[in-house]
């Protein structure tokens, strides 16, 4: 019995929201007018017919009196009318389905907080991870013909998580979908940046390791340049894609439609000079915005704690 009941009382908001929505226009105009004869209309109608008119009439007393009556009576019959069960059960269903909205949008926000709070869960248990990976790379003797491979082999511990059962929580990413990770270090000798590591979903469109960018060019050269991240949740507006767009020279005929959306962060420390740029790509629009992207700003930090380390044992 206790489950049937329970059931029942669950069908509530729905029976409350399908009568609201059946009769919401003629329950809001019922209630507006009404309002308006009681408490304006009738009652100034009143005050001005005893205040102005009595003089006027006062050949014919009793007409003024029966019009004066006549008013009150009206007015006491909307109020009734407005008093009445019906308009009372209308005006519940009417407040209860403005109930039921606000319940609806509170359970919106707690949605939005349950996913930031996830969100932050799995941020704090990858830089714990990403902290006790670095300690074993602090830990190991890495020779100095050895240390572009030992660098790799982090990375590629580091963005694992990420890329695999996480990514799905971080990103939201869907079935086929073409994503993309790219580390660029800056080589200064050819003043370029270089692909050094590259990770990519299996139909992605591009193949080898990725382009060299010089400073300043598409989103990569930009980021690097200006040293701050550069989000675009949708590289295909006409107005984004003039200023991250790379050179003609430099596009390929697939990029409009693979990169619909970028984050590049440079890899930098407080206000040292960067040493590359982490790039994450999607075929998605909107798919990265500042909040989900933060955990991409804690990696490259993690990224040049790594470098600094081993880049120590190479000079």
């Amino acid at each position: 019995m206790g489950g049937a009941l329970t059931k029942e009382f669950s069908k509530i908001p729905e029976r409350i929201k399908a009568i609201s929505d059946n009769s919401s226009y003629s329950i809001k105009t019922e209630r507006i007018l009404l309002s308006i004869l009681v408490t304006f209309v009738l009652p100034t109608f009143v005050a001005i017919w005893a205040g102005v008119f009595k003089d006027l009439l006062s050949d014919n007393i009793g007409w003024w009196w029966a019009v004066l009556v006549a008013a009150i009576l009206c007015q006491f019959l909307f109020s009734i009318i407005l008093l009445s069960r019906k308009n009372l059960i209308n005006d519940t269903y009417y407040y209860a389905r403005q109930l039921l909205d606000q319940v609806d949008d509170l359970e919106s926000e707690k949605d939005n907080l349950l996913n930031d709070v996830k969100y932050y869960t799995i941020n704090l248990k990858l830089q714990n991870y990403w902290a006790i990976s670095t300690s074993h790379l602090l830990a190991e003797n890495v020779q100095e013909e050895a240390i572009d491979t030992t660098l790799k082999r982090y990375v590629d511990n580091l963005f694992s998580p990420v890329i695999s059962h996480l990514g799905g929580n971080l990103f939201g990413y869907i079935h086929n979908e073409k994503w993309n990770y790219v580390i660029y270090f800056y080589d200064k000798n050819g003043e370029t940046l270089n692909s050094f590591w590259r990770v990519k979903s299996p139909n992605h469109t591009s193949s080898g390791d990725g382009r060299s960018w010089k400073i300043g060019q598409g989103h990569v050269g930009q980021a690097f340049d200006r040293r701050e991240a550069i989000i675009t949740s949708d590289a295909t507006e006409e107005k984004v894609r003039n200023l991250s767009e790379a050179p003609k020279r430099k596009q390929e005929s697939y990029d409009r439609e693979t990169y619909a959306s970028f984050v590049a962060i440079p890899i930098m420390k407080d206000n040292h000079e960067p040493i590359g740029v982490l790039v994450v790509t999607s075929d998605v629009r909107n798919r990265f915005d500042k909040f989900n992207s933060q955990i991409l700003q804690s990696a490259s930090t993690f990224i040049y704690n790594a470098w600094a380390v081993l880049h120590k044992r190479r000079v």
